[in-house]
């Protein structure tokens, strides 16, 4: 890897160097049922947007297999052997000059933990710079000093492996506070629950319009609208149901979700139910700030009050549809099959004098 990072370094060289950031990145890829493939590259921070694209990315491994902690342990023993020596040498010999060196981790979240040694994201102290518990992530009303706490904060030691939510040490020696999640990664996950939000409120929608229709005449005229919308914008969605009539749609691509992100919010009155418009433009033209606030070249310590402040509302909003999901599935989890509904005596149901589940669901939400 030295001798990889000397050369791009000597072949684009404009001048003096005094002290470059190298981040180091990793992301596997499904290619197919029985087949996976892992990348790790490396990139310069200096050179800017460029080092966003696939130009300014250098690949410094391949690895075909799982990407698990022992795979990539194992795979990946030359490149963290010599990352670890740079990190600790802290300069490079570049033409004759020593370059000062920092390095940073970058990636998703899974290839984070992994590197970092710790357990899944669904175990209960996932985060990766502090101890919350899961059940507490989305408790806005902690300050940013609550995370930095001494009780809270984690810090790369010796016995890194033996707190919790860890099981082995870190790859990189590299410093906690420059391990830095990948924004593109997280844009994605969060619009995806942007979309599944939009589009399973135009289902229902649909769904309460045809329920005393036959099946003749049941539309899809919600839906329809929005895919409408979608296409009006450059963007292709499919909506579709599945062998156990569940609906999926096609994913989107980076640039597609901001697009959306972007748009959409402006054709909300064109697709959504009267009630449901203005919620949900806040929660994506909030979000759509949020991005833009984390993509700028220079942060200011006023663009961090503000990014604290406008993610608090996001966060409880995300939060709170989660829950109702979390209870609604409960709550239906929990009710008669139709067969054992039409066994009872009473033949359980609004008709005879029985409890709507509807109502029900609502009083339980």
């Amino acid at each position: 890897m030295t001798d990889t990072m000397m050369a791009y370094m000597l072949k684009t060289k404009e001048g003096p160097l005094e002290k470059l950031k190298v981040n180091i990145s990793g992301d596997g890829t499904k290619r197919s049922n029985t087949s996976n493939l892992f990348v790790c590259s490396f990139a310069l921070v200096e050179h800017g947007q460029n080092c966003l694209s696939s130009s300014g990315n250098h690949t410094i491994a391949v690895v075909k297999g799982k990407e698990d902690h022992d795979t990539l342990r194992k795979s990946l023993a030359n490149v963290i052997q010599d990352v670890n020596k740079l990190v600790k040498d802290g300069e490079i010999d570049v033409d004759g000059q020593m370059v000062k060196l920092e390095f940073f981790l970058g990636g998703d979240y899974k290839f984070l933990l992994i590197a970092m040694g710790m357990k899944a994201a669904t175990t209960n102290n996932s985060c990766i710079w502090c101890k919350i518990h899961k059940n507490e992530r989305c408790n806005m009303s902690h300050s940013c000093e609550h995370f930095a706490s001494a009780a809270m904060a984690r810090t790369i030691i010796k016995s890194w492996s033996k707190q919790t939510g860890c099981h082995s040490d870190p790859f990189f020696q590299i410093p906690i506070d420059n391990v830095v999640l990948d924004e593109l990664h997280l844009m994605l996950r969060i619009t995806d629950r942007l979309e599944q939000g939009l589009i399973l409120d135009i289902l229902k929608w649909d769904t309460d319009d045809n329920y005393s229709k036959p099946s003749s005449r049941k539309t899809h005229d919600h839906l329809d609208a929005l895919l409408k919308a979608f296409c009006s914008l450059g963007v292709s969605l499919s909506v579709y149901k599945v062998t156990d009539g569940k609906w999926e749609w096609t994913s989107l691509l980076g640039r597609e979700k901001k697009i959306l992100l972007r748009k959409l919010p402006s054709l909300f009155e064109q697709i959504l139910p009267p009630s449901k418009v203005e919620n949900t433009r806040q929660l994506w033209t909030n979000f759509r700030e949020l991005l833009e606030m984390m993509n700028k070249e220079k942060i200011s310590e006023d663009d961090i009050t503000t990014f604290e402040r406008k993610t608090k509302p996001l966060s409880d909003h995300l939060a709170r549809w989660d829950r109702m999901v979390i209870l609604a599935i409960r709550f239906l989890s929990e009710q008669p099959t139709v067969k054992e509904m039409l066994q009872r005596p009473d033949r359980a149901g609004s008709q005879n004098g029985g409890a709507d589940p509807t109502v029900e669901l609502n009083k339980f939400i």
